[in-house]
């Protein structure tokens, strides 16, 4: 987290100051009382442009410090947009020491040979084929398939919602997002909107 909080203090001044707090009382509200045997979810939301994006990285920096060695990191099925956010999640969570190791959707055969020493971010959209084969990926892989993994939906207003009518159905990305949670023995599955 310390390490996050410079980088972004460099980028923003200021900034460091909202998102130590904001990492502090997620850690003291949620993630103290998390106990690695549950599937639990919240919700971060703020204003249009206001720095969720920030605050979602400060999280993730806290819950790697508490035991999360797994986050995926979800957004709109827009390339551009995809792009942008593992660029963004490189240049603020990666490439120091206690970083995180930060994949894309293409990144397989990197994700493949990780044996655990840092914590992973894989940053993916929300298309169905994309999730599908992640979804595979996470399940069959000999060391994440048994620790906890921590889910940011990012616009978790958009395509992570059932959708369907009957409720005992399941949307696909919908299905396909539970499914990193329940193939897991524990989750925290955190809903980002505005």
């Amino acid at each position: 987290l310390q390490t996050y909080l410079e980088r972004a203090e460099v980028a923003m001044i200021g900034a460091s100051f909202s998102l130590k707090v904001s990492a502090n009382e997620f850690k003291e509200k949620y993630l103290s009382k998390f106990n690695f045997n549950e599937h639990a979810s919240g919700l971060l939301f703020g204003h249009v442009q206001s720095g969720k994006t920030s605050q979602m990285f400060a999280v993730a920096s806290v819950a790697a410090e508490t035991g999360f060695e797994l986050f995926i990191l979800v957004t709109t099925d827009n390339v551009t947009l995809q792009q942008q956010t593992l660029e963004r999640a490189k240049d603020s969570l990666g490439a120091f020491i206690d970083g995180f190791r930060v994949l894309g959707e293409t990144d397989d055969a990197a994700f493949r040979s990780i044996s655990g020493k840092a914590p992973v971010l894989i940053v993916l959209k929300k298309n169905v084929q994309v999730l599908k084969n992640w979804a595979n990926n996470v399940s069959s892989h000999p060391y994440y398939k048994v620790k906890p993994v921590f889910v940011l939906d990012d616009e978790g207003d958009a395509s992570s919602l059932n959708t369907k009518i009957n409720q005992s159905d399941k949307s696909a990305v919908h299905d396909l997002l539970d499914r990193f949670r329940k193939n897991a023995p524990s989750s925290f599955f955190l809903h980002v909107t505005a």
